[in-house]
This record gives structure tokens, sequence and C-alpha cells, in this order.
């Protein structure tokens, strides 16, 4: 069986362990969805940028951007890209980073747009946004209104830097959960030990008594509250041992009065058989009978002590009154007895 030191410091690695990894992901989920904020809202800048350069005239949808405005859209530099459609699905104006490629088609509106991950062209990873807007109006007379429409805009950025960034925040991330674990692994055991120390001064206390040091108790004094109790118990378990060897001890000497007694008269009548056999008569023989019958009578007593601690025989307590007797003496009978 491992050692209580041993259990505790792997409980307590263990339980630390689950609480640090689990602080590395909440701390990680937090800084993904923060730089993911931070990216959508510059999607969406993107997006109101190209929103800010479509009007519209009696329903006719016109562009007015240049990729020059924002070189990402450009060709040559490639990481963002735009499309505008009208509601019925046509193409109004796509950038030239798209090299005649479409996007996929999904918006939201202007107060809740809709973020999603796509694969940009070139088979790299991008995050888009999609949004259904009005264009503004050219012209203010009543005809233009009622012929406005409404246009989708999609923008896409490539998420690649994003990635890299959320990678390498994980791993740091994650070689200092290891770092903080290992360290949590060699501090445990240096905080456990002289906390521990009380019980292996108690572990040493038992194991120098023996039989013949059941006085010994242990000091309940300073100890922890933890071992206090099990120290009075064991107080009280020594007791008793000293009770009951001191019981046994008392008991061998008793027995020994007991059969040294019929043991001396069987030898004096021996030797005075052996001494004078002519004067040796029936009575000799009687007595050493009756002797005889006396100390098995006493053998007889302890064999059935005996089995009654082995539980090999049942033993019914009966219960028995005691008359309590008064004796009354008067100050003569007192005086007359001294």
């Amino acid at each position: 069986m491992r050692s209580i030191q041993r259990r505790l410091t792997a409980g307590l690695v263990a339980a630390f362990a689950l609480v640090a990894l689990s602080g590395v992901g909440a701390v990680f989920l937090a800084v993904r969805a923060s730089m993911y904020a931070q990216f959508d809202a510059a999607l969406r800048v993107k997006a109101l940028v190209v929103i800010g350069e479509t009007d519209q005239s009696r329903g006719k949808i016109d562009v007015d951007f240049t990729d020059r405005y924002l070189r990402e859209f450009d060709s040559s530099v490639g990481t963002d890209f735009y499309q505008v459609w009208s509601v019925d699905g046509k193409t109004i104006r796509r950038s030239d980073s798209l090299e005649g490629r479409d996007l996929p088609r999904a918006f939201g509106t202007l107060e809740e747009p809709r973020y999603w991950n796509i694969e940009l062209p070139g088979g790299v990873t991008g995050r888009a946004v999609g949004l259904s807007f009005r264009p503004r109006l050219n012209s203010r007379d009543e005809r233009t209104r009622r012929e406005a429409v409404d246009a989708i805009v999609v923008v896409a950025s490539n998420r690649g830097g994003l990635d890299t960034m959320l990678l390498r925040i994980a791993a740091i991330l994650a070689v200092g959960g290891i770092g903080v674990i290992l360290a949590t692994a060699l501090v445990v055991p240096l905080v456990l030990r002289p906390g521990l120390r009380p019980l292996r001064r108690v572990a040493d206390q038992a194991a120098a008594i023996d039989a013949t040091k059941l006085s010994i108790r242990f000091p309940t004094t300073g100890l922890p509250e933890e071992l206090r109790p099990i120290c009075e118990r064991l107080n009280a378990l020594l007791g008793r041992l000293e009770l009951s060897f001191e019981r046994e001890r008392q008991f061998g000497s008793d027995l020994a009065h007991e059969l040294l007694t019929p043991l001396a008269e069987m030898r004096a009548i021996t030797e005075s058989a052996l001494r004078w056999p002519d004067a040796t008569g029936p009575e000799a023989h009687q007595q050493s009978l009756a002797i005889l019958l006396r100390m098995e009578t006493l053998v007889t007593r302890l064999l059935e002590l005996a089995q009654a601690e082995d539980g090999r025989i049942v033993v019914n307590p009966v219960a028995i009154f005691v008359h309590r007797v008064t004796v009354v003496m008067t100050r003569q009978d007192f005086c007359r007895s001294k």
C-alpha cells in the first residue's frame, strides 16, 4: 500500500493539474474569442468601406470602389476579397483579388452581420462577413425612392496570421501549464513533509512499545486535531492491555500458590511413606487421593476457562441478587472488639 504522503501528493497534483488545465483552456478560449472579435470588427469596417462607395439610381446599383483604396483587395496582394450582388443574385462587382471567382453568398443585416470561416481561393483558410444593405440614392425624386433596391456584400480575409498567433498562444499556455504542474509535483512533497511529521512521531513511539512498556502513553498535547482522537484511543487501548497483562500475571501467581500447596502436601506424604513404609496406612492413600482430586478439579476449571475464552463453551450469564447486610455496632461493642 502506498504511503499517505504519496497518496496526498498524487491527489493534490492531479487536482491542481485539472484546475491548471481548465484555467489554461479558459484563458485560451477567452483570448481566441477576443482575437476573433477584433478580426470580425476589421472585416466589418472593410465591408462598410465597400458599402460607402456603393450607390444606386433608378434601380441600378453602381460600386464606385477601386482596389487602390485598400491594397489588400488588389490581385498583387490578394489577402482580402469582396463581392457585391443585387438581391436577385446578380454579381455587381468583385475585387481583383478574386480573379473572376465567386465568394459564398451568405449574409445578415447591418445590425447583426453574419460571420463564418471559409476556404479562400488558393486553398487558404479565411473568414468572411456578409450583410445586406440599401445603397444610397443619387437622386431624391419620388420615382427614384420607389425604385430603390437592396444589395448584398461579402468581405473575406485571410486568417492565416490569426491562426498562427493562436497556435503560438496555445503552445505558450501549454508549456506554462505543464511547467506549473511539474513545479507543483516538486513543491507539494516539501509542503506535506512537515505536516506529516507528527504522524511519523506517533508511529515511532508506537514501534517502541512492547509487553514490558505498556505503561507508556502517547502525548496528546501539541498534536493536530486529526491525531488527538487516535492517540487518546491508543492510550485507552494501552490501559486495557496493561490491566489485562497485570491480571494475567496475578492469575499466574495465584495459580502457582494454588498448585504449590497440594504439591507440598503430596511431597510430604510421599516422603513419609518412603521413610516409614511400615507406618503408612490407608489414611495416607486417602489423603493423596483427596489432594489429586482437588488438583484435578483445579485443572478442569482452568481448561473450562480456556475453552470459554476460545468460544468453544457457551457462557450463559445468570443474574443473582446480593442482599445488603447492615451491621450496627454500639460504642461498647466497638471498644470491646478492640
